[in-house]
Formats: structure tokens, sequence, C-alpha cells
């Protein structure tokens, strides 16, 4: 009985967090959390040498076993670095 009261307080919680944190986003004040493989997050040194081996063309394989940070990490430093343009801009197909 005690679980089950537990759980729908804390389900309860949940709501209402998710409802504060909704509203907050509408107003612009709740951005997340930051990044930190960014050009001004607190790993920006790892960052910035993941992005050059990535200009080099080295493959991510080879970038995670030299800097010691995950393949998916790399992945996402990626994709972060072609929106903010700090690999330039994706190459498109040309058909003809």
């Amino acid at each position: 009985m005690y679980k089950y009261t537990a759980e729908e307080e804390r389900n309860k919680i949940h709501a209402r967090q998710n409802q504060g944190i909704q509203l907050a986003k509408e107003r612009g004040e709740y951005k997340g959390r930051r990044r930190q493989y960014s050009p001004h997050g607190s790993k920006r040194y790892l960052y910035k040498g993941v992005v050059q081996m990535l200009r080099d063309g080295t493959n991510i394989a080879q970038i995670a076993r030299s800097t010691g940070v995950q393949r998916r990490q790399i992945y996402r430093i990626k994709e972060y670095a072609l929106k903010v343009g700090d690999l330039g801009t994706p190459k498109r197909e040309v058909n003809g």
C-alpha cells in the first residue's frame, strides 16, 4: 500500500515538473543543459581536436581511440559542428 502511494506521489511530482518545464520553454527561460563538447563548452579543446581530425579525414574509430571519446559522442560532435558551420556545409550531390 505504501509503495503504491509513494509511486503515485512521485508520478504527480514528475507531471508538475514537466508542466513547469513546458511553461518555462514557452517563455524562453528553459534551455536545457549546456553542451560540454562545443566551441564554448567545458571540453572545448577536445571538441576542437575532434573537429580538426574530422576535417583531416580521420575516421571515427581512429578518433575515438586517440582521444578516448566514445564513437557516439564523436558522431554528436560531428552533427553539431555541421550545424554550427565548424565543418562547413554538408556536400550536396549533383544529379546529372
